[in-house]
């Protein structure tokens, strides 16, 4: 599944999470580190993380665990995983030590399986959760989220029955902070719990597998929304209901479900969710197996303009499950669908068989089509550096915008068809220079002379 858009979200529940467990609290040394967290200043954490270390106020093993939290959110993956490391490979010493090797394994684990070094994510998890055990620390969701991460590595290392144990064990422990908790905090964290697990089916293609998620996605849902007392809960809960509808639609579709998985995708339409560039960006997983080539290569062009917005540095992953699925999308879904004038609405798009451009794979296999006569009607075709131009506010021009313009120059000749669209584009620019190469050719037969 997409995970690019929720990226930002679920980072600040895992800051929450980081926050409400730790137990920071229990030391004034934590605490002051705590608050140059909260103020988003990593490099005062650093310097009184290093303060603290001397002074004998934070032990060695705390203090690369601080080192790792301050580098994790300046970016520097790198250093975080060294400081998350050696806190790791630390003796523990004290229950401060207990907690800070806690949180590092924690953390450490969850990159290495963004890393895709699911091995290495589970010689850091199997032993961080046996030690919680036989000290018995840590709390539920300390558990959950060690344990969920031990069974995505194993659903991606091909052990299937071992992953279903370590997600039902890890869910047990959601489901204990969910049954205590009263402002839904605990539910909330149990439900984006079993969303991973259910999107982790998903991206496997155990498509029956994912269902039971999907169903306690939305028993959770319905609990949570029924006990949260913050503001804005209305936006999250429609979020959470367009993406279980998502999974839904994925899941049935991998099943051979397809006029039921349809029904799942109208349902997922209808939120404010998958009316967003993020919903249709994201409802691409379903309508790539669904074979909706041109509907998923429709919802990419908003790709562009959401990672702008996100400032997103493009990881391994993000290329991975995003721009390879793009590529997929445009190439099953040919050029963009020309445009034959005149007609009763004055002009139209035609509809192409899906094809990828001819000499892009050796042996493939290209479907031709024709147009029995367009004779006194124009024939525009032209590139997506048309369509998808943007002005300084990065609207694009638009296939209905595209569509106007062509049906009001219905009875022009083909070059003043080019010349005016040509203006139309540059009007719409405003300015702004071109987000891409346009190419256009308008081919017009008059009687027996050819334009």
């Amino acid at each position: 599944m997409a995970t690019l858009v929720l990226a930002a979200g679920l980072f600040a529940v895992v800051s929450c999470n980081e926050v409400k467990m730790s137990g920071l609290k229990s030391s004034t040394a934590d605490s002051l580190i705590y608050a140059a967290g909260s103020a988003l200043n990593y490099d005062r954490v650093l310097e009184l993380t290093d303060s603290l270390e001397q002074t004998g106020d934070i032990s060695e093993m705390n203090a690369n665990r601080w080192r790792g939290v301050a580098h994790y959110y300046k970016g520097e993956k790198h250093a975080a995983e060294h400081y998350y490391r050696k806190a790791v490979n630390g003796e523990i010493k004290s229950e401060q030590d207990m907690l800070g090797y806690n949180k590092s394994a924690r953390r450490l684990a969850a990159m290495l399986v963004r890393q895709a070094d699911y091995e290495g994510a589970l010689q850091v998890a199997l032993p961080a959760v046996e030690k919680l055990e036989k000290t018995s620390s840590g709390s539920p969701a300390d558990f959950a989220i060690l344990l969920s991460n031990i069974g995505f590595c194993q659903l991606n290392l091909g052990r299937v029955k071992e992953a279903a144990e370590s997600y039902d064990r890890s869910f047990d422990y959601y489901q204990q902070a969910a049954e205590t908790d009263q402002d839904g905090h605990g539910t909330y964290e149990a439900l984006l719990g079993a969303s991973r697990i259910a999107v982790a089916y998903l991206n496997a293609k155990y498509y029956a597998e994912s269902q039971p998620w999907t169903d306690r996605c939305e028993e959770l849902l319905e609990r949570w929304y029924a006990k949260a007392k913050v503001g804005a809960i209305d936006s999250l809960y429609d979020h959470h209901r367009g993406h279980i509808a998502l999974y839904r639609a994925t899941a049935l579709q991998g099943l051979g479900y397809a006029q039921e998985a349809a029904q799942a995708y109208q349902e997922l339409l209808q939120t404010k969710y998958g009316k967003s560039d993020v919903g249709r960006i994201d409802a691409n997983d379903y309508l790539l197996i669904a074979g909706r080539y041109r509907e998923a290569a429709d919802n990419y062009r908003r790709l562009n303009r959401v990672a702008r917005k996100m400032d997103v540095e493009w990881s391994l992953e993000d290329i991975q499950s995003l721009l390879l699925p793009k590529f997929r999308a445009n190439a099953s879904a040919g050029h963009n669908p020309p445009v034959l004038g005149g007609g009763d609405e004055g002009g139209a798009f035609i509809d192409m068989l899906p094809n990828a451009p001819i000499g892009l794979w050796s042996g493939l296999k290209f479907e031709g089509e024709f147009i029995e006569n367009i004779k006194g009607r124009p024939l525009f075709l032209y590139s997506d550096g048309l369509n998808e131009a943007e002005n300084k506010e990065q609207h694009q021009f638009g296939d209905d915008h595209l569509l106007d313009v062509l049906r009001h120059l219905k009875n022009c000749k083909a070059k003043k068809v080019i010349e005016c669209m040509y203006a139309e584009v540059e009007k719409h620019r405003n300015g702004a220079a071109p987000n891409d190469d346009l190419t256009m050719m308008c081919l017009k037969i008059d009687c027996d002379k050819v334009e």
